[in-house]
């Protein structure tokens, strides 16, 4: 993943030397030499393991030699290729400066002889984990459309290049390969591409993690990790609604059997999550609730009649609702009260400091409700773990936003109001 995970402890013996070695293959991939001046090494291991590594920890990678092994030594010498067109284009930096002409034709033309050189490997050693992990270094090349006989405006250029890109983003990563687990930068691709490419819709999240999955079911190890991977990413997204992706990858993979790997009690667990979710989804009609007030009159959520109603729930002794419900009053009346309704719901039984809260803060003119026997169970309904929480739904009462904070209600609707 994002870490580098100690497999084992050399000593040297007082010549500096050490022998590593066990009866079984170590998996391919990229690894690295520390030393306690915390200086390191990278190197790859692939198929070929019996080899010698010299070195020294003050200047490390010009020092070092691999025997033995043709694709470790292979890798170290891409290494000090690059290194050394580093150094020949940070010279010409220092010289001329960033937005001389010289020194931007010299990363051109340096670019090129990197991607010449970690081409040839890619080609030479396919099928190695050197060419596997140069292979997805390389960059996705862009069709320029110029092949089209009409002439396109350059936003549709960008659009057509823009879902291209994101069609092939991992052609060049072997997604069905373990040995590509061992590599610095899968999970960041994966990162990049689900936070920075794809848009951030929950069906369109679900959508392509999913696809993202299947590339790596024949893989064990591979679909074990994206599977684990990606149910982790949207269960801790801040985005709104992304709990219905968190849902589609639950029951795909965990409550359909096919994570072999998780106990249990996570998978038990994880139902009654799921559960507890999928009624309040964004896109979802509201469940109704019929409440009643401090006068004992009822009210029913889908009874209410308006182009957007806000459903709170709060209580007396939370802080943040003591700071909020009254800001969101302050708010409502300001900017939201000709379109907006607001069905406020208690959810404890104290009603002397319920109506002092109400009355201390002038929000009678707000629909407060609560339910001290719980009869419409709304607490396991509206999976309300915490207070204040705030739903806005439209005049079908269908959840187009939940659980955003108070300083969100106006934009969202304003929002809403221009994108019907």
């Amino acid at each position: 993943n994002k870490q580098l995970l100690i497999k084992d402890t050399i000593p040297l013996n007082h010549i500096g030397s050490a022998v590593y070695q066990q009866s079984e293959k170590l998996p391919e991939g990229m690894y690295v030499l520390y030393f306690p001046n915390q200086t390191y090494l990278d190197f790859v291991i692939g198929s070929d393991q019996t080899f010698s590594v010299t070195t020294s920890q003050t200047d490390m990678l010009p020092s070092t030699s691999i025997t033995g092994s043709e694709e470790s030594e292979q890798f170290l010498l891409y290494q000090k290729f690059i290194a050394e067109k580093q150094k020949e284009f940070e010279e010409l930096r220092n010289k001329y400066g960033d937005e001389n002409q010289t020194v931007k034709d010299a990363y051109q033309r340096i670019d090129k002889e990197v991607g010449e050189y970690s081409q040839r490997l890619t080609i030479k050693y396919k099928g190695s984990f050197l060419s596997l992990f140069l292979k997805g270094l390389r960059e996705i090349e862009l069709p320029d459309y110029k092949h089209l006989q009409t002439s396109l405006p350059d936003s549709v250029i960008k659009q057509k290049q823009y879902y291209y890109y994101r069609e092939h983003f991992f052609d060049n990563i072997a997604v069905d390969d373990s040995r590509t687990l061992r590599t610095p930068y899968f999970p960041g691709k994966i990162d990049s591409y689900f936070n920075d490419i794809v848009p951030q819709i929950p069906d369109t999240v679900a959508l392509e993690a999913v696809k993202l999955i299947e590339k790596g079911r024949t893989d064990h190890e591979m679909f074990k990790y994206l599977v684990s991977y990606l149910y982790n990413l949207v269960n801790e997204s801040k985005i709104m609604g992304m709990d219905a992706a968190l849902v589609a990858i639950a029951e795909r993979y965990y409550l359909s059997g096919d994570a072999w790997w998780a106990d249990e009690k996570f998978i038990a667990d994880l139902a009654i999550q799921v559960q507890k979710i999928k009624p309040t989804m964004i896109g979802k009609i509201a469940p109704d609730l019929k409440m009643g007030s401090l006068n004992q009159q009822y009210y029913r959520l889908h009874e209410v009649n308006s182009p957007f109603t806000i459903l709170v729930f709060w209580e007396t002794d939370c802080g943040h609702c003591q700071k909020d419900i009254p800001e969101l009053h302050k708010i409502w009346e300001s900017k939201l009260s000709k379109d907006t309704k607001v069905f406020c719901v208690y959810t404890q039984t104290k009603a002397d400091e319920w109506q002092k809260f109400i009355e201390e803060h002038q929000m009678e003119n707000w629909i407060n409700v609560y339910d001290p026997r719980n009869s419409t169970n709304f607490r396991t309904i509206y999976n309300i773990n915490s207070t204040p929480q705030i739903f806005i739904l439209d005049k079908d009462k269908k959840i187009v936003a939940k659980k955003i904070g108070v300083s969100q209600v106006v934009d969202v609707i304003e929002y809403l109001k221009k994108n019907k």
